[in-house]
């Protein structure tokens, strides 16, 4: 888990909301590492920001900010390797500006 300043912290949260409510919006089944959404799985021993499921598609989205990136890479790994374990699984790494 990334070490933030309050200001960075927010600027991700806000991300991971928006990129919750986008996915609900378009018919996703959505859990956010957010207060009133429910948990995401844990994956790999890390826990995502967002998963977003349609039938059997799956989104892992992890949002970083610009001094956050370069804390978690083995974090980004654990997603990657379980996406491409999986049939219609996608990593996606998102930058919070």
């Amino acid at each position: 888990m990334a070490n933030r300043t309050n200001t960075q912290q927010s600027k991700h949260d806000q991300k991971v909301e928006e990129e919750a409510k986008r996915y609900k919006a378009g018919g996703y089944q959505v859990w956010a590492d957010l207060k009133d959404w429910p948990s995401p799985k844990i994956i790999n021993n890390h826990q995502p920001d967002v998963i977003a499921q349609y039938y059997s598609i799956e989104k892992i989205i992890e949002v970083e900010t610009p001094e956050s990136i370069e804390q978690d890479k083995e974090q980004h790994r654990a997603f990657q390797r379980y996406a491409d374990s999986k049939l219609k699984t996608e990593f996606k790494l998102v930058i919070a500006k």
